[in-house]
């Protein structure tokens, strides 16, 4: 339990009310909505997994799980979190007698997530593999292809993240992120007439690119803030991301090994993750960390945001 969370919630409870519900099964058991009931939440939206259970043909803590991994797309659980609950699923399916090889096809057929983000979590029994042999070269293990999901999504073949919008690319099907990258072309490097040709090929930093190589997940305001950076003469790396459990700041300036994170509204009531992080990033890699906070989008915000970047530079 995150007590931080719940004193949020208590706030947010004086001040508007219980917006949402918490979820409870016809037994009492709360699917969605500890943190609330803790906070002192009388509303309740009541369910039966029982009948979705009859329902989808699973056993009824199978379909328990199923509805809790379905209620929590809303607040992003963890990775570590999902994997338990994929796990606790597919033994559900095992007493069904469902073979372990097929376990993550029948799973990514009642859940929100890719049959690849479903293999990636579970531990390796469940892996279904195939051998692809080419004549004259030893045999390769692949992944079988994986179906989309019941919401549509497709699994991008180079980033993994799942899409509604993917798109067949020289024979894979790409998400419009990594789909940008692929046709991204290079200008090709001039040489002189006097000199060998040498097949070499510089990147030109474009903002166009720099969009591209941008996370999917980048806000609007760190958006903006890149242009007028990138305006200033300033070229950060975008997201860079540093080994630690993985983290990217929104701009890295390497010359000043200074890293640069923007914490907006989405970072509320996580900020203690995010510092534990940050310090593990100065003592591991000697980088400088700079947090900015902010709330809103405006013009005013945008201006203040850049000029404590460029304090920082200085």
């Amino acid at each position: 339990m995150n007590e931080e969370t719940i004193e949020q919630l208590k706030l947010s409870r004086g001040i508007i009310g219980e917006v949402h519900a918490m979820v409870v099964d016809y037994d009492g058991e709360i699917l969605s909505g500890q943190h609330r009931k803790k906070a002192g939440w009388e509303k309740v939206h009541n369910v039966d997994s029982r009948e979705m259970a009859k329902k989808c043909g699973v056993t009824p803590q199978m379909a328990k799980h199923m509805l809790k991994l379905h209620l929590n797309i809303q607040r992003k659980p963890s990775r570590e979190e999902t994997s338990e609950l994929l796990l606790k699923m597919a033994l559900e399916l095992e007493k069904q007698e469902i073979e372990e090889m097929k376990i993550a096809s029948e799973l990514a057929k009642r859940v929100p997530y890719s049959h690849q983000y479903v293999l990636q979590l579970l531990p390796d029994r469940y892996k279904q593999l195939e051998k692809a042999v080419s004549p004259g070269r030893p045999p390769s293990v692949k992944l079988v292809k994986q179906p989309e999901t019941l919401l549509g999504l497709v699994e991008c073949a180079r980033c993994y993240m799942a899409d509604r919008n993917c798109q067949e690319y020289g024979g894979e099907m790409l998400c419009p992120r990594c789909l940008e990258l692929a046709k991204y072309k290079p200008e090709k490097a001039k040489v002189s007439p006097s000199t060998p040709e040498v097949t070499e090929y510089k990147a030109k930093e474009k903002w166009e690119y720099r969009k591209a190589v941008m996370m999917p997940q980048i806000s609007k305001m760190e958006e903006a803030v890149l242009v007028k950076l990138e305006a200033k003469g300033l070229h950060p790396e975008v997201q860079k991301e540093f080994c630690l459990r993985s983290t990217r700041p929104d701009y890295y300036f390497p010359q000043q090994n200074l890293a640069i994170f923007l914490d907006g509204p989405v970072h509320k009531g996580r900020e203690d993750r995010d510092e534990a992080i940050r310090e593990l990033l100065i003592k591991r890699h000697g980088v400088q960390v700079v947090s900015i906070s902010y709330e809103g989008t405006s013009q005013t915000t945008l201006d203040e945001i850049v000029r404590k970047i460029e304090r920082a530079l200085h």
